[in-house]
């Protein structure tokens, strides 16, 4: 790029997306510890019902499947991780398309990777939701 600044805009750019891809991913993968810590007090809870005779069927199974999200939002997270976001152009005429481009995919990306994290939460809200259902059919009987 012979314009100094148009030059020192893009590096800007280039290192702000950088930047963002990782503290997104930091964040996410943070979210997903805390996912994996109420997964654990869910199982812990589950087995307790268990014990008092719930029938925790329904409950195992979303467990599992907020297992398999989580586990999935997490590749996902660890893949979005290891992706750079490079401005590649071919001469300076194209360089602000090539800008948009590049940020077009890193947003796009990022979208995907929420969505995922998002689905994680939704499936882990669901297994606590069965608990909760599991957990208050035998609390009536405890009461009589």
């Amino acid at each position: 790029i012979r314009d100094e600044r148009k030059r020192q805009a893009v590096e800007s750019i280039d290192r702000n997306m950088q930047e963002a891809n990782e503290n997104h991913t930091e964040r996410f993968r943070n979210m997903l510890d805390k996912l994996n810590e109420h997964l654990e007090k869910l199982r812990a809870r589950t087995a307790a019902a268990k014990e008092k005779g719930a029938d925790t069927a329904s409950v195992e199974t979303s467990i599992a499947q907020a297992q398999t999200a989580i586990a999935a939002a997490q590749a996902a997270v660890s893949a979005q991780a290891g992706k750079t976001y490079a401005i590649q152009f071919s001469s300076e005429e194209t360089l602000g398309e090539n800008v948009s481009e590049t940020h077009r995919s890193f947003k796009d990306d990022i979208s995907a990777v929420r969505e995922t994290v998002r689905a994680a939460v939704a499936a882990l809200k669901s297994a606590a939701k069965a608990l909760s259902s599991a957990v208050a059919v035998i609390a009536p009987e405890e009461d009589q």
